[in-house]
């Protein structure tokens, strides 16, 4: 006796298997995302590691002067900017 019956819809076993390939196909893809961050995060350490400067010593007035004028030479938007771009991302 077969029965002819009019399917409507997917079989369970048709959704079990896509259900599977959207998994890996994610899995994939946040394996490259991570590994990108990674990259990204350890370019972006050695760059900073590069621009840091290291505070002068200071034993007598005129050396407190010459910070002074390096304190102020320097610019200070950029390093606002980056702060503000960082704190965008949380």
């Amino acid at each position: 006796m077969s029965q002819n019956r009019l399917q409507s819809g997917f079989s369970i076993t048709e959704g079990i298997v896509v259900a599977v390939v959207v998994v890996l196909i994610g899995l994939v893809g946040y394996r490259v995302y991570d590994a990108r961050q990674d990259a990204n995060t350890a370019t972006t350490g050695s760059s900073q590691a590069q621009t840091e400067l290291k505070a002068p010593e200071i034993r007598t007035a005129k050396d407190l002067d010459t910070a002074r004028q390096t304190l102020d030479s320097i610019e200070t938007d950029s390093d606002l900017s980056s702060l503000e771009r960082d704190l965008e991302t949380f």
